[in-house]
């Protein structure tokens, strides 16, 4: 059991929007642990990745803004079309 009912059709609803009502956390974020404080790099790397894992993450929600549920479910079906006329197994 489980999953989840609809309540637009899947070609409304972008992938953005699903994973804002998940409340996910940030795609890329910090170790949760507190560096070594006699290490110079690790005193330093968040600071350094701080942009970076900003920028990964407008990259991210730029590409789920672009994409819905019915172009993962039209995908999928190609996926599996493909993979049953090539089997791996």
């Amino acid at each position: 059991g489980g999953g989840w009912a609809l309540t637009r059709p899947p070609r409304d609803i972008r992938l953005s929007e699903v994973k804002a009502a998940l409340r996910e956390e940030a795609s890329f974020r910090m170790h949760k642990n507190a560096p070594n404080p006699e290490c110079i790099i690790g005193q330093n790397v968040r600071e350094a990745l701080q942009d970076v894992y900003e920028r990964a993450e407008q990259a991210v929600a730029k590409s789920l803004s672009h994409k819905t549920i019915m172009d993962m479910l039209t995908e999928t079906r190609r996926v599996a079309a493909h993979h049953a006329k090539h089997p791996t197994c």
